[in-house]
């Protein structure tokens, strides 16, 4: 039994061989495929994004976070920022 891993093609060829490989699958399968195809975006993304908070926190913009979270709030809602300071 021969273990070995298949030569890949050369990425900028990989594309079409994919798009085969996908039309002879079974539809069964499809929705694997999608959802693993999903989880490389989210998975991408969220490496994105942790890579982004790690340099806007190494910036210390993240240091008054929840002052800029209530300014946004208000922005958005101001009548809320509002009832808010009467209640108080």
């Amino acid at each position: 039994m021969n273990l070995k891993s298949p030569t890949l093609p050369d990425p900028e060829q990989l594309r079409p061989v994919l798009h085969e490989e996908i039309d002879r699958l079974p539809v069964g399968d499809l929705e694997v495929l999608y959802r693993v195809a999903l989880q490389l975006e989210l998975d991408n993304l969220a490496e994105e994004l942790d890579e982004e908070f790690h340099a806007i926190r190494k910036e210390g913009k993240l240091e008054n976070i929840a002052e800029l979270i209530q300014a946004a709030r208000t922005a958005i809602h101001p009548q809320d920022f509002i009832d808010q300071l009467q209640n108080s």
